[in-house]
């Protein structure tokens, strides 16, 4: 659902004039939500539409957009809008992307789900036994479904005890995958707070959906106010802001500043030995459990779920290795 709808939905999608009236704005919102529409957003200039009138009298506001419920959503989950430029119109013209193709092409990092069953040995590459051991989660999905699809079309011409043997094993094998699906999408979306144990597959994926959607760059602004679109482009443009902030042109420090005996002392005798003592057991246990069990995997995309669920087994191996990096001071390269 795309047009100019003539309203908008919140304040930063108007600039000048009136005040949003809120209203207005709420009853637009109310009806977006009973359609369970959702905005996927845009990228290039944020306005729409302006008066075209001097600054003074200026009016800039975001009325056209796209709408598009969760199931075309799921059947176009990389869409994406773009604002063309204003030429002949006092309204911008509006791109739809069904597809848009992609410059850049980064390797998508293994995650560990939360209900994989004891593994009889995790390899050192989790990405090997991901593939070989745990398989592709969607394509064990599809092969599931067109099994059970023979059975049963099988069972209602000539039904015997090996097709409902094997009915109910598919079906039991489907569940299961069912169950991982959802766990999929939940980690994914990074939602914490629906009740456990709720059956919110479709949800959970139409939020990753959005999430995803939000956090992909289809263009960004330089320092003099052009526009840079293209992945390898915004990759090289991140990459030469990063070098230029943490770089400096000073090849020197004063030495006046550097003085240690006149600074002020902020820690006490008490506060400063709790600095010194070697870690313990407990230290480590609270500041493992003090994490979030699915936010921020390392690289290898073993989060800290997979440690508190498993801590039994990898427990030893991860005290005897924090308390190591304590008493060294030095982080081994491979965990940084």
């Amino acid at each position: 659902m795309a047009g100019d709808f003539n309203e908008v939905l919140m304040g930063n999608d108007k600039f000048g004039g009136r005040a949003v009236n809120i209203s207005r704005a709420l009853r637009f919102q109310e009806c977006i939500d009973f359609c369970r529409m959702i905005d996927i957003g845009f990228s290039g200039t944020r306005f729409t539409w302006l008066n075209q009138r001097p600054l003074t009298n200026l009016i800039q506001e975001r009325i056209d957009k796209v709408f598009v419920n969760a199931e075309w959503n799921g059947l176009f989950p990389k869409a994406s809008v773009q604002h063309l430029e204003r030429a002949h119109s006092d309204h911008c013209p509006v791109l739809l992307w069904l597809n848009r193709s992609q410059d850049v092409k980064f390797p998508r990092p293994f995650s560990l789900l939360a209900n994989v069953a004891d593994p009889p040995g995790l390899p050192e590459d989790s990405r090997i036994w991901n593939k070989n051991i745990f398989g592709n989660l969607f394509h064990r999905k599809k092969r599931v479904l067109a099994r059970l699809g023979g059975i049963q079309a099988a069972l209602s011409v000539n039904p015997n005890t090996v097709l409902v043997d094997l009915e109910r094993d598919l079906r039991a094998e489907f569940n299961e995958i069912a169950k991982l699906e959802e766990e999929f999408w939940a980690m994914k979306s990074r939602i914490t707070w629906l009740v456990e144990g709720d059956r919110n597959t479709s949800f959970y994926h139409t939020s990753a959906s959005v999430r995803r959607r939000r956090n992909r760059i289809s263009c960004m602004k330089d320092s003099v106010g052009n526009w840079i679109q293209g992945e390898r482009e915004i990759a090289d443009y991140i990459r030469k802001g990063f070098s230029n902030l943490f770089t400096s042109g000073h090849s020197y420090a004063f030495r006046s500043a550097w003085n240690p005996p006149f600074w002020n002392h902020c820690l006490n005798k008490a506060e400063a030995e709790t600095l010194v003592r070697p870690v313990s057991n407990d230290d480590i246990t609270a500041g493992l459990w003090s994490l979030k069990a699915f936010k921020a995997p390392d690289p290898d995309g073993l989060h800290a779920g997979f440690f508190q669920r498993f801590w039994l087994l990898v427990g030893d191996s991860v005290r005897e290795e924090v308390k190591g990096i304590f008493a060294s001071g030095r982080i081994p390269v491979y965990l940084n």
